[in-house]
């Protein structure tokens, strides 16, 4: 039998990012245009794009998707992360994404989505795992590598990009990548020292 993290203080945080990201799928399509990155309206202020954006889909296939890895990533990874530790990380992971989107790939003039944030996630529950003693870790850790470095040789697969009407940004995966690998060994390393 599967011991699945079901107590409130591990499904929490991915109850409350499905709740806000299917709040904004259903409005209409003039406000979640307020909410989305656009690197000109960022560059003017409206700072609040670096995250709301995370939370904007395409289409319902992009909503689908995202919503698929969320759950994913909560089944993997969600007994690392109690209500208040995964807010820390989906917050660090959202901003920076977005933060690293705007002065690292200025290519991209619009970003929705989550999966750069979930990219985050996932990392930041292989360090988790590792730290745990998981050894099934390193085989997360290889595969988010090969998927990485796949993307940075192959591109994004043309599928999801038909699939949910857009561009990926692939770059936000390494983004969100790095942010939970980074965020992963600080806290660890704070637990450490914590403990002795």
């Amino acid at each position: 039998m599967f011991n699945l993290p079901w107590q409130f203080q591990y499904s929490a945080g991915p109850l409350i990012t499905l709740s806000l990201a299917t709040v904004i799928l259903l409005l209409p399509a003039e406000l979640q245009s307020q909410l989305t990155y656009t690197r000109e309206t960022i560059a003017n202020g409206e700072l609040w794009r670096l995250f709301s954006a995370n939370f904007v889909h395409t289409n319902t296939a992009h909503f689908g998707l995202n919503i698929a890895g969320l759950t994913l990533l909560w089944l993997l990874h969600g007994e690392h992360l109690a209500v208040s530790r995964y807010s820390l990380v989906l917050l660090f992971c959202c901003f920076g994404v977005t933060v690293c989107l705007f002065l690292f790939a200025p290519i991209w003039h619009t970003y929705v989505g989550l999966s750069g944030a979930l990219h985050g996630v996932f990392a930041y529950g292989i360090v988790a795992d590792l730290k745990a003693g998981i050894h099934s870790g390193w085989l997360l850790l290889a595969g988010l590598v090969a998927k990485l470095g796949y993307e940075f040789t192959q591109g994004a697969s043309s599928d999801v990009s038909e699939l949910i009407a857009a561009s990926v940004a692939t770059e936000s995966h390494l983004f969100g990548a790095l942010i939970g690998l980074t965020m992963g060994f600080i806290i660890t390393a704070r637990s450490n020292q914590s403990s002795s």
